[in-house]
């Protein structure tokens, strides 16, 4: 098993990047959990943050547009300290985030410093990558709290104290279905179809709730069987997974807790909203640029579907 914060940057400069690449990853929930065991470690006697906002410090829209590097180390290095709030900032880049997480969420790059640990499985479990300290007076870090935060998770995990994340299918696989027959006007806002989230079946509710997360992310996928290229097929399609949008909304979602039902509803109407917005924008702007953003949106909505499933695992 590979324990996360082991993989922390040693440098100001990676920190930011790093980040970023965490906050698209599956395994973010790991991070959090192992941060969660170090927290009081790490933070500084006079640290109280109350709020995602109050680390961004106005910064918010700036983040969504280009990542975490247009904020500053102490800032960066506060996340780590309030490790929940990373979950909150991943929800936040992958409903509103702009092209910069879209072309990281579809990167095949190695992440960051995964070289680096490639070539410390040969070195001494003694020396792990330690967090640069923060220089300031108000959010200062040392080396011995992250030694002493380090070396707590490692016993911990030598314990027993695992954690482990399912095998997720790719996140556009998709399955072949049979073509519904349209009987709605191509300008309907929701039009009833049998793929998506209109799949009957789906909504098995005798899975675990990490299976049932994966199992609509892999009904959302569906979106990317067919690729129209006229305005009017464009409106059926997004029309048909609107309408998905509806059925996913009154669906009972019995295999999941009561709190991850309520996560789901309010996720789908953000992204009902969204498509809608897409759909009014076909007849003004260009098909496949319309096309284009609402292939985001739906990358998005699977992503986070994805790392629910992880979360609740």
């Amino acid at each position: 098993m590979t324990i996360q914060i082991l993989n922390i940057p040693d440098t100001r400069q990676e920190l930011a990047t790093w980040l970023d690449r965490q906050l698209v990853d599956l395994h973010l929930a790991q991070l959090v959990a192992e941060l969660d065991y170090v927290a009081e470690d790490l933070n500084p006697p006079d640290f109280d943050v109350d709020s995602l906002d109050e680390i961004l410090s106005g910064r918010r829209d700036a983040v969504l547009e280009s990542g975490l590097r247009v904020l500053d180390y102490e800032q960066c290095a506060a996340l780590l300290t309030c490790p929940a709030l990373l979950l909150e900032l991943q929800e936040l880049v992958l409903i509103h985030g702009g092209r910069y997480w879209q072309r990281l969420l579809e990167s095949d790059a190695p992440a960051p410093q995964q070289v680096e640990k490639a070539s410390r499985k040969s070195e001494p479990k003694s020396a792990p990558v330690l967090l640069e300290p923060v220089k300031s007076a108000s959010s200062s870090r040392n080396y011995a709290s992250w030694i002493v935060a380090v070396a707590t998770l490692v016993i911990v995990v030598s314990a027993g104290v695992w954690y482990r994340a399912p095998d997720l299918p790719p996140v556009n696989q998709v399955v072949e279905e049979d073509p519904p027959k349209q009987t709605a006007e191509a300008d309907s806002t929701m039009i009833a179809s049998t793929w998506g989230f209109d799949n009957p079946a789906g909504f098995d509710d005798s899975q675990t709730p990490s299976q049932y997360l994966n199992q609509l992310a892999e009904m959302a996928s569906a979106w990317f069987n067919k690729r129209p290229e006229s305005a009017e097929d464009l409106k059926v399609r997004l029309a048909q997974f609107r309408h998905g949008c509806e059925t996913l909304l009154e669906a009972p979602h019995v295999a999941l807790a009561p709190e991850d039902r309520e996560w789901l509803r309010e996720r789908c109407r953000t992204w009902a909203e969204k498509i809608e917005t897409h759909h009014a924008a076909v007849e003004s702007d260009n098909v496949l640029a319309v096309r284009e953003e609402a292939d985001e949106t739906i990358n998005r909505l699977i992503n986070a579907l994805r790392m629910k499933a992880t979360e609740v695992a």
